[in-house]
């Protein structure tokens, strides 16, 4: 039970986050918030889609460790290799212009 509530603790304090890291973003036509961001992980490579414009994007673990995180990065096509561990679940922060969108993400 105390893991439960500590996961859906993490998982709402990610999603319902205000903080910024001081970036500046570019135009972009639609909010994060009505897009709909998809992100692939095959191969060792990061693939996001959906999403236009500078942002943040961190991982974390899914008990809320932080695993990496790319600051004032332009989302638009971004690719990146990283690697993470086979099998896991992992939680996808994307933050653009004070939007926050929260995908989950299972490393095959």
């Amino acid at each position: 039970m105390k893991q439960y509530l500590l996961l859906t603790i993490i998982f709402f304090s990610f999603v319902y986050s205000e903080k910024s890291y001081g970036y500046k973003s570019s135009i972009s036509v639609q909010s994060i918030t009505e897009a709909s961001p998809s992100i692939v992980y095959k191969e060792g490579i990061l693939n996001l889609k959906g999403v236009d414009g500078f942002g943040n994007l961190s991982i974390y673990s899914i008990i809320g460790n932080p695993i990496t995180a790319f600051i004032n990065v332009d989302l638009t096509n971004f690719k990146r290799t990283i690697e993470l561990r086979a099998n896991q679940m992992y939680i996808v922060r994307i933050e653009i212009r004070g939007d926050v969108k929260t995908l989950r993400l299972v490393a095959r």
